[in-house]
Order: structure tokens, then C-alpha cells, then sequence
């Protein structure tokens, strides 16, 4: 498990996984040729199955503009 990507990972290596469920603060997306700030809260469920994992990578959308303005 790992982070500091900012996009949703999953690798698969000589039977080794990396996971990096995305981005919770700055998740970002390339459109057109640029980076936009999507809003959107990546994370991912891992749930124990009886061959492995079961890993679900979820997104919630979050209200940026009323956060922006609560900070300020």
C-alpha cells in the first residue's frame, strides 16, 4: 500500500500488488492537455476473501468551492 501518485494504482509484480487508493486532498486528472482538480476523494475497501483480497477502489465527490471559501 502506498500513496503520493494521486491516481488510483494497482500493479500486479511476480505475485506482488502495489495499491495506491488515489487521492483524497488533490486528486487530479489530465483533460485536453491539462490538469484539472476533480474534487473527488479516492480511496479503496480491502476485504479478505477466502482466495485473497477483494479490493474495491471507491471516489465521493466533495464540495470544493465551499472548502476553498472556508479557508480563506
Amino acid at each position: 500500500m502506498g500513496g503520493h501518485t494521486h491516481r488510483p494504482l494497482l500493479r500486479t509484480l511476480e505475485g506482488w500488488q502495489l495499491l495506491n487508493p488515489g487521492s483524497v486532498g488533490m486528486p487530479f486528472e489530465q483533460r485536453n492537455g491539462a490538469y484539472l482538480n476533480v474534487a473527488r476523494a479516492g480511496y479503496l475497501l480491502m476485504d479478505e476473501v477466502p482466495d485473497g483480497w477483494s479490493i474495491q477502489f471507491r471516489r465521493r465527490a466533495y464540495p470544493a468551492r465551499q472548502i476553498r471559501e472556508g479557508l480563506r
